[in-house]
């Protein structure tokens, strides 16, 4: 049915008079719900969105990218912090009683000695801070969904926003378009 329907030239330029209306009224309804009467207001409105967006999105990314550092940093203090009683024991066994020790809590040992390695090289000499750590990341996760929640509502307004422009573009451009053969037919009975 749509294939006859686009073929049909009389059909097909029906449905873009339909689709064209139906996009007008929705750009007419957003202009007259932001009160924007003019090209240059709703361009200003568009550029200050874009504005917004672009700033929600930088934060976003410097969000995450904080979150990418810390959460490796609370895992590996947490699996330091859970088998360092192990360490501390492997470390007061007599040497002859060390290597079945070891053997025996290897998993755990090794773990230690990676998170240590680990931590030792991310720390640069600071302390271990789980609580603010975790605190911290929680405030970011938090912060990261608002602006999640921010970014969608922008990115759906930047959209809306060039849809009304460039609608508001086309019928100015249509509207010179008919003027100007009246204007010319005016000239010419002029002459």
């Amino acid at each position: 049915m749509l294939k006859t329907m686009l073929s049909d030239p009389q059909a097909k330029a029906k449905a873009q008079r339909i689709t064209s209306l139906s996009v007008v009224k929705s750009a007419v309804e957003f202009l007259e719900q932001y009160n924007i009467t003019t090209l240059s207001k709703l361009q200003k409105t568009l550029a200050a969105t874009e504005t917004k967006f672009d700033t929600v999105n930088e934060r976003t990314k410097a969000v995450e990218e904080r979150l990418k550092k810390l959460n490796p940093l609370i895992k590996q203090a947490d699996l330091y912090l859970q088998h360092r009683e192990i360490n501390r024991q492997y470390k007061q066994q007599k040497p002859k009683h060390k290597y079945q020790f070891f053997e025996t809590h290897r998993t755990e040992l090794t773990l230690y000695q990676a998170t240590e390695r680990f931590l030792q090289a991310n720390l640069d000499g600071k302390t271990l801070n789980t609580k603010a750590w975790n605190k911290e990341a929680a405030e970011l996760t938090a912060e990261k969904d608002k602006l999640y929640q921010d970014y969608k509502g922008l990115k759906e307004g930047v959209r809306q926003i060039g849809l009304v422009r460039r609608s508001v573009e086309h019928i100015l451009d249509n509207t010179e378009k008919m003027e100007q053969p009246q204007q010319q037919r005016r000239h010419d009975m002029e002459r």
